[in-house]
């Protein structure tokens, strides 16, 4: 049977593990906020400084629409994974090549940044990443651990972040420094949060 979108027990699952990745972000950009601050303290060239200050500056004055358009994404792109898919891999494909002869630099960087993001989350995880999509084949009903359809996967937290990372800083410098800064923090931080959401999925 074709699992709803709104089946109760993975939307509770789903929810919760959302919320445990918003805590990580928050402790996350906390934790890179004052990193950039000492980078800049210890930088020798005055361009360097301003920028890592700036973008310092950007990150703290902005944290609640950081948060609030990472939420938004995340929640919209895992609603979307859980629509039920025709032929993905052959339409991914058609798009991708048209898409790509239509975007311009900005779409084509944002794609690049929010990729390497979900990279760098996919490579910290690799093992807590299988289980769960182990788990996420089960709840969805796919009979199998499909890691292109765990709704969790870093490529889509990836995308939610960078998306997060425009609404914070308007520079493309800045903007630049966040993705690598946040992501490596992100993907750092990111095997200990899907180890609690994989404790949770084990003990319901």
């Amino acid at each position: 049977p074709e699992m709803t979108p709104t089946e109760p027990r993975l939307q509770a699952t789903l929810d919760a593990a959302i919320n445990h990745i918003r805590r990580t972000l928050t402790e996350v950009a906390g934790r890179v906020s004052e990193q950039l601050g000492a980078m800049a303290h210890s930088s020798g060239r005055i361009a360097d400084r301003d920028l890592l200050t700036s973008t310092q500056f950007d990150l703290r004055r902005n944290a609640g629409v950081l948060h609030k358009a990472f939420a938004d994404e995340l929640n919209q792109r895992v609603s979307r994974e859980l629509v039920p898919r025709e032929d993905s891999r052959r339409t991914l494909a058609m798009t991708d090549w048209q898409a790509l002869s239509l975007v311009d630099d900005s779409e084509m960087e944002e794609r690049m940044f929010s990729d390497r993001i979900g990279q760098q989350i996919s490579h910290a995880c690799e093992s807590e990443l299988r289980e769960l999509a182990a788990y996420m084949g089960s709840l969805l009903q796919i009979g199998r651990a499909d890691q292109d359809r765990n709704p969790l996967r870093a490529e889509v937290l990836g995308a939610a972040l960078y998306h997060a990372i425009e609404a914070v800083a308007s520079e493309p410098e800045s903007r630049k420094l966040l993705a690598r800064e946040l992501g490596s923090a992100m993907a750092a931080a990111m095997a200990e949060c899907y180890g609690k959401i994989l404790r949770e999925l084990q003990s319901g």
